[in-house]
């Protein structure tokens, strides 16, 4: 990613670190035969993570690479279009 300050790069960078803890123990508890509700918890904790992530990155998407592809003199209405189609996807 690029323009993205040390601070951001580093709390994106935790929040995958924290969802590679919770895969790694969702594989030990399905290997010890771990109860189902237990896993589903950490699916759900996974996706809380990811979803933090995902606003990260588009918050960062939309304001740092769109207004710099604008910058660059392209098609303002083009990149805002990409870039809303981009989040909407997100959200499916």
């Amino acid at each position: 990613m690029v323009q993205v300050n040390e601070t951001e790069r580093k709390e994106i960078i935790d929040r995958l670190r924290t969802v590679q803890g919770h895969l790694s123990g969702i594989e030990k508890m399905v290997a010890e035969g771990r109860e189902c509700e237990d896993i589903m918890h950490q699916l759900l904790a996974i996706r809380a993570a990811v979803d933090k992530m995902t606003v990260k990155v588009a918050e960062h998407y939309v304001l740092s690479c769109h207004l710099n592809a604008v910058d660059q003199g392209k098609n303002p209405e083009e990149n805002f279009r990409k870039a809303i189609q981009l989040i909407m996807k997100l959200n499916k």
